[in-house]
């Protein structure tokens, strides 16, 4: 029988993954909202790996305008305002 701790932590573990799965399925089989709101600029002389790609396709749903606004602010600050 498991204990307590290994029920939680396996709860934990098995609900993050459940998380990160059901938005990477909703990510390609709903089409994203285009809200005209601030994308951050990608560097254009970056390679993108094989491993890039999966990155995106597993988490492309959490990279929304807000992640990606906060995270220009706080590595260049307000630029566009």
């Amino acid at each position: 029988m498991y204990s307590p701790r290994q029920k939680i932590l396996w709860f934990a573990f098995s609900s993050r993954i459940f998380v990160l799965f059901l938005q990477a399925i909703s990510n390609v089989i709903l089409p994203d909202h285009n809200a005209d709101v601030f994308v951050s600029p990608e560097d254009p002389t970056l390679r993108k790996s094989r491993l890039d790609f999966i990155v995106d396709i597993v988490l492309g749903g959490m990279k929304r305008w807000d992640a990606q606004y906060f995270i220009h602010i706080a590595q260049y600050g307000y630029t566009y305002e």
